[in-house]
């Protein structure tokens, strides 16, 4: 088995050296690199996406990347495999639609919330909190949506990057978030306490050549998965058009669903995702991970 495994590694390397397989961006992490960290990386809010082109898109990513460029092994060219699929001139599924409105003709207002992550380019692993749907529609007013503060998400509060470590810090402040979620509890049709749940958003590690992952509940602190996987998973998330959005022609959004990383539930604050990232597939979950990721919530 072994034999077959490391058979399967050298054959994949052969292909990615050949240029079968698309160019992997690398980060510059290792006991060997001079960085010694941390390196913090500002978070840059939400942005509208909404009909641009795919070029523009992806400048806007690549020039979040080219800020960083001491964390950089090589030029970055934005993965095909990861960005390929996004459609020209198309709406993207809003912030205010996938946590207000839910699919229809709503679904493209507000900030784009894949921006969330595809202009955050370092934040490898996200939390893509369990807060979609949760309000009353009806109670919903034009105040509410111009008001900076209203608790759409959890949004990174602080992002470092350990190199020589192979680490990558992010910390959500849930606490703030769900005072302002209280604050608006009338309007809210489910407890607070229920949106303490969150999904784990890799493409960011997929586009740095990071394929699978794995989120160790033994290590982890206050984490428990609904479903329970005992090996790495593949990462697959992508960004496509769909009509999931069912607004005409489709919206640029992520997909498919993964069941092994899609859903996580906190007990209680703080508590901690202990993250594995691997390049290649690993002998076992337990193997020594390329790199880790700690998601922090307080």
């Amino acid at each position: 088995m072994l034999s077959r495994w490391l058979l399967f590694v050298s054959l994949l390397s052969v292909l990615a050296s050949c240029s079968l397989l698309p160019r992997s961006n690398s980060l510059a992490t290792g006991e060997a690199e001079d960085a010694k960290g941390p390196v913090n990386i500002p978070i840059n809010p939400p942005g509208d996406l909404n009909f641009k082109s795919k070029s523009e898109v992806l400048q806007l990513r690549s020039q979040a990347v080219n800020r960083h460029p001491s964390l950089l092994r090589q030029s970055y060219i934005p993965n095909l495999l990861v960005f390929g699929p996004i459609e020209d001139h198309r709406p993207w599924w809003g912030m205010q639609g996938t946590f207000i409105w839910g699919a229809g003709p709503r679904s493209i207002e507000g900030m784009a919330e894949e921006s969330r992550f595809l202009l955050n380019p370092f934040l490898l692993v996200g939390a893509n909190s369990g807060t979609a749907l949760i309000w009353d529609k009806d109670k919903i007013s034009e105040s509410d949506l111009k008001d900076k503060s209203f608790p759409y998400c959890w949004l990174p509060e602080s992002l470092r990057i350990f190199p020589s470590d192979s680490l990558v810090q992010v910390t959500y402040n849930i606490s703030a978030f769900n005072k302002e979620l209280s604050n608006r509890k009338d309007k809210l049709i489910v407890p607070v306490e229920d949106t303490i749940k969150f999904g784990l958003i890799a493409y960011n590690a997929r586009d740095f050549g990071f394929n699978y992952i794995y989120l160790d509940p033994l290590k982890s602190m206050n984490i428990t998965p609904k479903k329970s996987s005992q090996q790495p998973t593949l990462i697959k998330q992508m960004i496509h058009c769909g009509n999931s959005c069912q607004y005409p022609g489709g919206c640029n959004n992520m997909s498919p669903a993964q069941p092994d990383i899609d859903e996580f539930d906190c007990s209680q604050l703080p508590a901690r995702a202990n993250i594995r990232l691997w390049k290649w597939f690993p002998l076992s979950k337990d193997s020594n991970p390329d790199l880790t990721v700690f998601i922090d919530l307080r």
